[in-house]
């Protein structure tokens, strides 16, 4: 089986990988260093290296003091290692900056020159810099009411998609704005940030093609859009197996029970998720007496997050509640356990209940994760119990849990850099009578200056892909495609109404038609499908 194999940063050829030419390879690498060995029996690894924004797509990861160049086979340390992660084909952007660069931990993070064309790059006060480096630049939007990156997404994977905020005063005026966070057309969050800590988003999403849209949109005038950092990266299959790959799923709590201090994220947790520390009250704070476990069930959860843990006093139970606003939501849990000591001559055993409902017998096994997982529908409040058995001498005891919500029914819909929308200043046209929209593929709804301007009569039939239904006051045009010649022909229209409409013979010298011809026949247009899967609705905390 062949290899795709890029030989620069600048350039790329496909070669086929003999057990000769990697051997060349191994011995090109700097002292130390090796190719794992399942390598060098080349028919036993599979082709996925990729060249993806000019950089290099040869993984590189570390074992003890040896480097190993990965060629997509995966790979185990002889000494007990765990399971390595390669990361070539994660997308790191620190929004605002300038350049590209490498950080503490050799990764490379990228500007946003090669995701995203409009905005304008901007720094944190002073006063306000993080010790997050990439917190201290951010990407402010002030021009469009909509503004993409595009992320491109080359394989079929579920993603993991990070998205943080951090205002830190940036243009001296210390009021944070409020806006709405987007991806492929769907509504992810609406984004309240403040002057004192930052916010970030996460969501796990199969995509529905070569890249992801992580849209901006303005919901208040003079409140822009701005962001500090996205990322996003492939999940293998057999994570999180229980999530529908039809809908997307959104974070709203992950605990490391038993830590009070420090935040755990990558490289700690090698899928790059972050485990804020949680005691709850009541319960007492336990380490374990490893410092590593041998097995891990599902999901990967970092080491360090399982050893502690919070434990019940005495045989009494663990009682956790999640507040959610009091609405419907399709919930999935996940809670990791682990026993933190050997003791033969004690028992643990409890009973675990989401909402009421029997989901589970646990027994935690010394040195070993073991997970258990629940979707359930809630309203409001989730609440889950774990009730020691009968036959238990020890109390109930829990390391770490994940809590996600279920997106909206997806809309299918694609969307482009080019997102032009009808400007709002055409209601504002002292003499503009007809507005002619027809026959174009335009995005979002028709501004409410004009909808509401009663001398303005306005067509918008043949724009067949709406994102947003029709009412009384609104009326919906289809999802976009962008055009540069469109875009020409309103400004000139516009030009000509503004400027020009004294001289004009033709309906009136007092009136001004606007009529938007179609752009020669364009690539067929997406129709937007509505999944018909579990309607919830949305909520999204906001750390």
């Amino acid at each position: 089986m062949g290899f795709k194999v890029f030989e620069s940063s600048k350039s790329a050829q496909s070669t086929r990988n003999t057990p000769d030419k990697l051997e060349n390879m191994s011995k090109a690498l700097p002292k130390g260093s090796t190719i794992c060995s399942c390598c060098l029996n080349y028919h036993s690894c599979m082709p996925l290296l990729r060249f993806s924004k000019s950089r290099l797509s040869l993984g590189e990861a570390t074992i003890g003091n040896r480097r190993l160049l990965a060629l997509n086979c995966k790979f185990m340390d002889l000494s007990n290692t765990r399971i390595q992660v390669y990361t070539w084909d994660w997308v790191r952007i620190d929004c605002g900056s300038d350049t590209s660069y490498k950080d503490s931990n050799g990764d490379t993070w990228d500007s946003d020159d090669d995701y995203i064309k409009t905005g304008d790059n901007k720094q944190v006060a002073s006063t306000s810099s993080s010790d997050i480096e990439q917190l201290n630049t951010l990407r402010v939007f002030s021009e469009q009411n909509k503004n993409c990156y595009t992320v491109p997404t080359p394989t079929s994977a579920r993603y993991f998609v990070r998205a943080m905020f951090w205002y830190g005063n940036y243009d001296g005026l210390s009021k944070p704005p409020t806006f709405d966070l987007e991806f492929d057309g769907n509504k992810w969050a609406t984004v309240v940030t403040n002057t004192t800590s930052f916010t970030y988003y996460e969501m796990i999403y199969a995509t529905k093609g070569d890249s992801i849209s992580i849209c901006l949109a303005r919901t208040r005038d003079q409140e822009f859009p701005f962001i500090s950092r996205l990322e996003s990266l492939p999940l293998p299959d057999d994570m999180y197996p229980q999530m529908r790959r039809d809908m997307a799923w959104f974070i709203r709590y992950r605990y490391n029970y038993g830590a009070d201090d420090r935040i755990i994220g990558y490289p700690d947790d090698k899928y790059n998720r972050i485990w804020e520390p949680q005691i709850p009250p009541g319960l007492d704070s336990v380490t374990a007496n490893f410092t590593s476990l041998d097995e891990t069930s599902v999901n990967v959860p970092p080491d360090s997050a399982i050893i502690k843990a919070v434990e019940a006093s005495a045989t009494d139970r663990i009682n956790l509640s999640f507040g959610f606003d009091n609405v419907s939501h399709l919930d999935h849990v996940e809670m990791y356990f682990t026993e933190p000591f050997l003791e033969t001559s004690e028992t643990r055993s409890f009973n675990v209940t989401v909402n009421g409902s029997f989901v589970n017998t646990t027994t935690p096994e010394y040195q070993i994760c073991t997970s258990v997982w629940a979707n359930l529908q809630s309203i409001g409040t989730l609440d889950i119990q774990l009730v020691p058995t009968e036959d238990s001498t020890l109390a109930p005891i829990i390391s770490a849990i994940e809590v996600y919500t279920v997106s909206q029914p997806l809309v299918i819909a694609t969307t482009s850099q080019n997102d032009w929308e009808i400007p709002d200043f055409l209601g504002k046209l002292p003499n503009l009578r007809l507005l002619d929209l027809r026959d174009n593929d335009f995005s979002g709804c028709v501004p409410q200056s004009i909808t509401d301007n009663k001398q303005i009569n306005y067509m918008i039939d043949e724009n067949e892909n709406s994102s947003c239904r029709k009412s009384k006051n609104a009326a919906t045009i289809g999802s976009s495609i962008g055009s540069v010649i469109l875009l020409a022909l309103l400004v000139s229209c516009c030009y000509y109404c503004c400027c020009r409409g004294s001289k004009q013979t033709d309906p009136s010298p007092t009136e001004s038609t606007v009529e938007f011809i179609p752009a020669p026949a364009p690539a067929p247009v997406p129709q937007v499908i509505v999944q018909q899967t579990v309607e919830v609705h949305q909520v999204v905390r906001n750390y």
